[in-house]
């Protein structure tokens, strides 16, 4: 945590440390889970973020909570891309090293399971226990509660691990860079890294994001968001990323950014290629490379294999945060102007309301919602009364001005 308070993200920190404390106050309240009572669970959780799974397994032993237990699972070959996959995985692992004794009587499991599945793992157990042992993913309201905050307990654990990665890379990030730098054959070590991703949702309102990292962490006052015009009736991806490298790079953002020491593209070899036919027909030589959908693969240009990188690796995880942080800020921005549009076709169903009237409207009351329940009164100051009129009788329609 103190590399948040270390920089600019302390209040984050402190979130992630208060909600770290209350999950344990939350554990120690239910200390005794059923009292008087000799049931023996396993409660398991499954949460999944950026590639990583963590399963936590809390133990009730006696009707006690006795113990709680974290692991980690990374899809390092691609075998494992799924919640199910990591439960089923985790269940043969896990209780086939435990000792009879360590088996309970039933194991608590969320609803990812096919009931052939539930019937072939209760029939495993037996074997590996000695005893009858069932598995139960019924939604009473203890397993509930169970599930909840196992499902709390192993989100807090991907957020510790997460900063501890993190921490890894603000302390050494000179090694980490320098890995990166040559692994990748950089002509530059890769202080300033500018990360693009493109957004749509079946082809309307097309976006990018460019998200800037300065020596392992973000630069938000960096960041830049693009509407992207040229492909406005028909989703192209590698078009989209040309528009906007050639915005950013030979385009008036030049006159107040500076050249990044590393470009990285959220795309396979036809991103990058796309985008290197740019930098090349302009004549600019800078390092450019692509991430794929398999993390640890990372392209460079005019090569056919990509450059692997250790799973795991305090550089894999740099190039996944940096890719997440460009995602979620692509997103933002498309949610963003997703909304603006509905919020413009209700105003448009107005008949007589001018361009005008309507962003007079949004900035003074900033959704449609809150222009909904305005008195005639208040739209009449900010709007002629016409079309406060035109705007009070649309919306309600059984208290109409005359």
């Amino acid at each position: 945590m103190g590399k948040y308070a270390a920089k600019e993200d302390f209040e984050k920190a402190a979130r992630y440390r208060d909600s770290w404390m209350d999950v344990q106050k939350t554990m120690e309240h239910q200390k005794v889970v059923f009292e008087n009572t000799n049931i023996n669970q396993d409660i398991i959780a499954v949460y999944n973020e950026s590639n990583l799974f963590v399963v936590s397994l809390l133990q009730i032993r006696q009707g006690r909570l006795t113990d709680k237990k974290d692991f980690q699972f990374s899809n390092t070959e691609g075998n494992l891309s799924s919640e199910y996959e990591v439960l089923t995985t985790f269940l043969k692992e896990y209780y086939t090293m435990a000792s009879e004794s360590e088996i309970p009587n039933t194991i608590v499991l969320p609803r990812l399971l096919e009931q052939n599945d539930i019937e072939l793992y209760t029939n495993w157990l037996a074997s590996v226990a000695g005893k009858k042992v069932k598995i139960s993913d019924a939604p009473t309201k203890r397993n509930i509660e169970l599930l909840n905050l196992a499902q709390k307990n192993a989100k807090f654990f991907f957020e510790k691990v997460k900063l501890q990665k993190l921490t890894e890379i603000q302390r050494d990030y000179n090694e980490v860079g320098s890995y990166i730098q040559e692994k990748l054959g950089l002509t530059k070590f890769p202080y300033v890294v500018e990360c693009f991703d493109i957004s749509h949702i079946q082809g309307t309102n097309t976006v990018a994001s460019m998200v800037t990292f300065e020596n392992g962490l973000p630069k938000k006052s960096r960041y830049r968001k693009f509407k992207v015009r040229s492909t406005e009736s028909k989703p192209d991806d590698f078009k989209s990323l040309q528009e906007v490298v050639e915005r950013r790079y030979f385009g008036k953002l030049t006159e107040t950014l500076p050249m990044p020491d590393l470009i990285i593209i959220d795309g396979g070899k036809g991103q990058l290629s796309s985008v290197m036919e740019i930098f090349e027909s302009k004549g600019l030589e800078v390092d450019v490379v692509s991430l794929a959908k398999r993390l640890e693969e990372v392209f460079k240009p005019h090569k056919s294999e990509p450059v692997i990188f250790p799973i795991n690796s305090p550089a894999l995880y740099f190039f996944q945060r940096i890719r997440d942080e460009a995602h979620r800020f692509a997103i933002t921005y498309h949610r963003k102007l997703r909304g603006k549009k509905a919020t413009e076709s209700v105003l448009d169903e107005i008949k007589g309301l001018s361009k005008t009237s309507k962003e007079a409207l949004m900035n003074e009351f900033k959704d449609v919602k809150k222009i909904s329940q305005a008195s005639y009164e208040q739209l009449c100051e900010k709007i002629p009364k016409r079309s406060a009129k035109a705007v009070y009788n649309f919306f309600n329609p059984n208290v109409q001005i005359v």
